[in-house]
């Protein structure tokens, strides 16, 4: 783990994240672009977050998934703009753009998964 990253942790987990002005929900999980450290994605209790400026700005993401709590985020190291949200409830669901429109994603897990905490990628794959 980077130091950057390492010091959005400490300040996520410790001040929570500031969208728009306000203060936001508990952070829940925080996925680091693979190649552009100006690029992070932090999920909250209530909402999907993006910064492209290094966390000057944040803008909170119209997600398909308002109805069920992320719980992870996962970030394609090969092709970053396949994000993936581990659900409570619904178990996965994929956004081919950067996290813009989100679809389930489900193909291969067993029918009585609903639950995902967390992604792991192939390193070649």
């Amino acid at each position: 783990m980077t130091f950057a990253l390492r010091a959005w942790v400490l300040c996520c987990l410790l001040l929570s994240v500031t969208a728009c002005g306000k203060q936001s929900d508990t952070v829940v999980a925080i996925a680091p672009h693979p190649r552009n450290p100006d690029i992070l994605y932090v999920a909250t209790n209530e909402s999907l977050y993006k910064t492209r400026d290094g966390g000057a700005t944040w803008s909170k993401m119209t997600t398909d998934l308002s109805s069920f709590r992320i719980l992870t985020l996962g970030v394609d190291p090969h092709s970053p703009a396949n994000v993936l949200a581990g659900t409570m409830g619904d178990a996965v669901y994929k956004s081919p753009d950067g996290g813009q429109s989100w679809t389930p994603h489900n193909a291969g897990l067993k029918e009585h998964v609903s639950v995902v905490n967390q992604f792991v990628f192939h390193p070649t794959d």
